[in-house]
């Protein structure tokens, strides 16, 4: 995180996923469970790093 603070202005980080990370489709357990963890990383960033970026 601090070398995206480091790199500039830009204060937003765009993640894609998809309906997969909410919905259980059929035969798509590994695209599921990689979207869920994309989800979760966001999450847990977004919450680890918010008293740094409020003071940005």
């Amino acid at each position: 995180m601090e070398q995206f603070l480091k790199q500039g202005d830009g204060k937003v980080i765009v993640i894609t996923g998809s309906m997969s990370s909410y919905i259980a489709f059929s035969g798509l357990a590994p695209h599921s469970a990689a979207k869920g963890g994309v989800k979760m990383l966001t999450q847990k960033v977004t919450a680890q790093q918010m008293p740094l970026l409020q003071e940005q």
